[in-house]
């Protein structure tokens, strides 16, 4: 019975450590923006995220197609961006297409943070260690032109 205790307990603290190491990776890389957005019911939502920037747009990649929050941006596309303590409107469009060049962006940005929690959750092409299948998130352009 004393093993199974010490075996349960590892394995939660495990998981615990994984949470953590993974939180704290995020926030040590380059630039984190706030994503404000409502949900379905009217909440506002705030998350922590990078973003990466190419041309005339910027990406984030954070949540899975099926994801409430990505499903809203059908209904309600509009969010706002704190980036550099400055918030902007942005027309938020999911662009799975794009999920190779977001990738490879991240990796650029973000180096070392990024290929670290890419070993967890996979990459557009590896499989990650806990997922054990390639990243699923789908990218999310950033259009402030905001014309339909």
């Amino acid at each position: 019975m004393r093993k199974l205790a010490i075996g349960a307990a590892i394995f939660v603290g495990l998981g615990v450590a994984y949470i953590l190491i993974h939180l704290a990776l995020i926030e040590v890389g380059q630039e984190i923006v706030i994503l404000h957005r409502r949900t379905g019911d009217g909440e506002l939502s705030m998350a922590r995220l990078w973003v990466v920037d190419e041309g005339e747009f910027s990406w984030l990649h954070h949540g899975y197609a099926d994801a409430p929050w990505i499903r809203q941006l059908e209904v309600e596309p509009i969010v706002e961006i704190s980036r550099g303590g400055v918030v902007r409107q942005y027309r938020a469009l999911p662009d799975r297409a794009a999920d190779p060049q977001v990738h490879r962006l991240l990796r650029e940005k973000y180096g070392l943070a990024d290929r670290l929690v890419r070993l967890w959750v996979g990459t557009d092409t590896d499989s990650g260690l806990v997922t054990g299948s390639p990243c699923m998130a789908v990218p999310v352009r950033l259009d402030s032109s905001l014309r339909q």
